[in-house]
């Protein structure tokens, strides 16, 4: 388990900052995919328009700084984009957008 205490700690590496984004985007979409029976239209446009917006502000940035960076971290951002390219493709479809 992380210690907490070192949080933030890996600003600044890219590989780590991209591997702790895709283990958190892998827990909170996933959990909310699990639910999304359980919600509303309005619920889940809310939470898309929220969930777009997040993307583009703090991932999409780190998901193109991997890439140029290469290695392992180029290929954890892929699977990250992956990740939120279905995620919203599930919620569009849902939404029938």
């Amino acid at each position: 388990m992380s210690d907490f205490t070192k949080a933030g700690l890996d600003r600044g590496d890219i590989e780590a900052e991209i591997k702790n984004l895709l283990i958190s985007a892998k827990s909170v979409l996933g959990a909310y995919v699990a639910v999304l029976d359980e919600l509303t239209q309005e619920e889940i446009r809310s939470d898309y328009e929220m969930y777009v917006a997040e993307y583009k502000e703090n991932v999409e940035p780190k998901v193109r700084q991997a890439l140029k960076f290469g290695g392992n971290a180029s290929k954890m951002a892929k699977e990250l984009e992956s990740l939120y390219i279905e995620f919203f493709r599930t919620l569009e479809e849902r939404l029938r957008l």
